[in-house]
């Protein structure tokens, strides 16, 4: 397989292919209205969490969810921690805005969510990197459920 290449609708080959190969390394696909990153790592496909990119549609889940009122999302949105760039559930932890079964179901759907919209874009590319890991460490791999 190519580290870069044209999607079309080859993006689930794309993922068999990495995962079925035992490869370890950073999927970056790229549609028209942004980008999506992902840890291949034992024949598993991993979700990378950009808390820059993220943190608002995340508090918006648990907004929808009626796990948390909106103020309080911005209030955790314009702390320290998450302008440094801490993914806000984390700072929503903290505070003590949600409880933690919250913040896990939440996630679950919001991956959910952001992995099947994958799947309904047309076109794009992809590039991987072998071995790379992504800038956020390990840390923005999302494993599973965490915070």
């Amino acid at each position: 397989m190519d580290p870069e290449g044209s999607l079309g609708s080859s993006l689930p080959e794309v993922f068999a292919t990495l995962a079925g190969r035992g490869e370890q390394g950073l999927l970056v696909v790229q549609f028209e209205d942004g980008n999506r990153a992902f840890y291949i790592e034992g024949g598993a496909v991993l979700p990378i969490f950009e808390p820059a990119q993220e943190n608002e549609p995340f508090g918006d889940i648990l907004v929808f969810m009626r796990a948390i009122d909106l103020r309080r999302v911005r209030e955790a949105m314009a702390s320290p921690e998450a302008k440094a760039g801490q993914p806000i559930a984390r700072v929503l932890d903290r505070l003590g805005y949600v409880k933690a079964d919250q913040i896990e179901a939440a996630l679950h759907e919001y991956l959910r969510h952001r992995t099947m919209d994958l799947f309904l874009w047309d076109g794009g590319s992809y590039t991987y990197h072998p071995g790379s890991k992504p800038a956020g460490g390990d840390e923005a791999i999302l494993r599973a459920p965490r915070f």
